[in-house]
């Protein structure tokens, strides 16, 4: 007998878990394909083929899954991705999707009232930083500015952000421009 032949699952990807094979598999078995397990001419599931292969417990699980209509070609489609392609790229996003756990370096707020402004992005960019606390590193007193502006983010309207994160962003450059380049400007 050959060792249970057992499918992976996948966690996380807003699927429900596709089932483990349980029936230990013969060679005959494996060398199968599903159309041997579905009546074509009725376009159901050939049971008796079904409950002679399988135990009961995957029996059940087989006969769960609907049968869509025989009438066409099936695709090979990648369900991540809008145009059903497969690329790397989405390949990426799923594994990072099901790896990183985002909520614990989630950062509470509405981030849309930065995105949405009339800001330039090299600013929203620097005010997305402050927000995430990622300049601690670069400045002595990021942890105590990372507190303001958690503060100011929720108490300012819609122009006063902009002004704050214009200044906020200036200041940052003149301290990077004196710093690095020795200029004041």
């Amino acid at each position: 007998m050959v060792p249970t032949y057992q499918y992976g699952t996948l966690h996380g990807l807003g699927m429900s878990l596709i089932p483990i094979i349980t029936t230990p598999t013969t060679q005959t078995l494996l060398m199968q394909r599903v159309h041997a397990l579905i009546d074509m001419q009725q376009g159901v599931w050939n049971e008796a083929v079904i409950r002679s292969n399988f135990n009961v417990r995957d029996v059940e699980e087989i006969l769960k899954i609907p049968l869509v209509s025989m009438a066409r070609k099936d695709d090979i489609i990648w369900r991540f991705d809008k145009k059903g392609l497969y690329s790397v790229k989405s390949a990426y996003r799923v594994c990072v999707d099901v790896l990183i756990n985002r909520d614990e370096r989630k950062v509470e707020g509405d981030w849309n009232k930065l995105w949405n402004r009339p800001i330039p992005p090299k600013v929203k960019h620097f005010m997305w930083r402050l927000g995430r606390n990622s300049l601690e590193k670069l400045m002595d007193f990021a942890e105590s500015f990372h507190e303001v502006f958690i503060r100011l983010w929720k108490e300012l309207n819609s122009s006063q952000l902009i002004n704050f994160a214009m200044t906020s962003w200036s200041i940052w450059k003149m301290r990077n421009l004196k710093l690095w380049e020795n200029k004041d400007e």
